[in-house]
């Protein structure tokens, strides 16, 4: 595999690529049916093994300092896009998450996070409050929080169990109050929030619709973001119940 990651990393394969690239895009006005066909392998191929790189390059030549995602899956690939990045410098990654019922942060960690470590030396370790599952007003705020609560909250502990060559930590706080934002810090640089209100239904929650918000390393507005995180962080750990 590291052979392989220096061959697709080379200027060779780089070269290759762009070659592909243009081939695809010439390839349809051609009269031959067998470089049409080329040609669109061709592509598929340059997407297939350069699309990390691309998403590194959009990234290094968007200058906007703050990023803003439609919903929770648009800002669910970009976490993992980070944290492929940093498994990719060795480094081992830390996130920091302030959840309230875990109905969409659970799975993203069980299923696309946690598996981005396997076949890499780099250790994943994770902190994270929610809401307590035993607070009585759970359900005057939002009155599926308590399913959901006992669903993916009771997951969480679970899945350190089940991954100790993967994961070399998890704590977890609980808290009796209602959350101002919610989101994630990973290795101390990016940050990305979204903030909590009611919605039309009167329901106090982060909803599948809500905006996210990241702020890039050192942008003008990031330190000032994150210690907000932080001090929201530090204020919601009531209670640890993992591990117990």
């Amino acid at each position: 595999m590291e052979l392989l990651g220096k061959i697709f990393n080379s200027k060779i394969t780089q070269y290759l690529v762009y070659l592909f690239l243009l081939a695809a895009s010439v390839g349809p006005i051609l009269p031959f049916e067998n470089i049409q066909y080329a040609a669109l392998t061709a592509a598929v191929i340059a997407l297939v093994v350069r699309f990390d790189h691309l998403y590194s390059l959009v990234e290094k030549l968007d200058k906007r300092a703050t990023k803003e995602f439609a919903n929770f899956d648009a800002a669910e690939d970009f976490i993992k896009h980070h944290i492929k990045q940093e498994i990719k410098n060795k480094s081992d990654v830390n996130i920091k998450w302030i959840g309230s019922s875990m109905h969409f942060a659970t799975p993203m960690i069980e299923n696309k996070l946690i598996p981005l470590f396997e076949n890499s030396s780099s250790k994943l370790s994770i902190e994270i409050v929610m809401l307590s599952k035993e607070w009585d007003k759970l359900a005057e705020y939002n009155k599926i929080w308590p399913e959901q609560l006992q669903r993916y909250g009771s997951e969480l502990g679970k899945l350190a169990d089940n991954h100790p060559e993967l994961v070399s930590s998890m704590d977890i706080f609980v808290y009796q109050q209602i959350p101002h934002l919610t989101g994630g810090l990973i290795n101390e640089k990016h940050l990305i929030i979204a903030y909590c209100e009611w919605d039309e239904k009167g329901q106090y929650h982060v909803g599948p619709r809500q905006q996210y918000f990241y702020y890039k390393p050192n942008g003008p507005d990031t330190f000032a973001k994150t210690e907000q995180f932080k001090r929201w962080l530090a204020r919601l750990k009531e209670q640890k119940i993992y591990p117990a």
